[in-house]
């Protein structure tokens, strides 16, 4: 039940959910099974829906309903202030999940890295978080080839 002092989050838009997964990523306490990028890594998306219940159940999360200008819109309680960064992130994944392919959440593939990311790719081949990880992956790549020939 949500109390007085309940914080309230509006819905997340699209535009929110590639920086709130990756904050998503932080946000998870060491000691859940989800901790890091373990809804990102997870084997599928029964996995992933497990995962992100269990943060929503943890952080007591509860869906509402608000009005703004007139308009119904959905919100999400929180009771406790301290979990209101993690119940952003993890309300932003339950979107995502539901209304994405669970299988366009990542993990960026440089090995310096170890940032999230949305695929949001026509083809669904993204593989790095970021423009700068790709190019510094194909940096090191042609370093290595270019070494390797001398």
């Amino acid at each position: 039940m949500a109390t007085a002092s309940a914080e309230i989050m509006p819905a997340p838009t699209a535009s929110t959910v590639q920086n709130a997964c990756v904050n998503a990523s932080r946000a998870v306490p060491a000691s859940s099974p989800a901790s890091g990028s373990g809804i990102f890594t997870a084997a599928g998306a029964a996995e992933r829906a497990r995962l992100v219940t269990d943060l929503m159940t943890s952080s007591r999360i509860s869906p509402a309903l608000g009005v703004a200008g007139g308009r119904i819109r959905p919100e999400w309680l929180v009771p406790r202030a301290r979990d209101a960064v993690l119940a952003a992130a993890t309300v932003t994944l339950h979107t995502q999940l539901v209304e994405h392919d669970p299988e366009r959440l990542g993990t960026c593939a440089s090995a310096r890295c170890g940032d999230v990311f949305v695929d949001a790719s026509p083809g669904a081949h993204r593989r790095f978080c970021s423009v700068t990880c790709q190019n510094r992956e194909r940096v090191a790549a042609f370093r290595r080839r270019r070494k390797s020939g001398s």
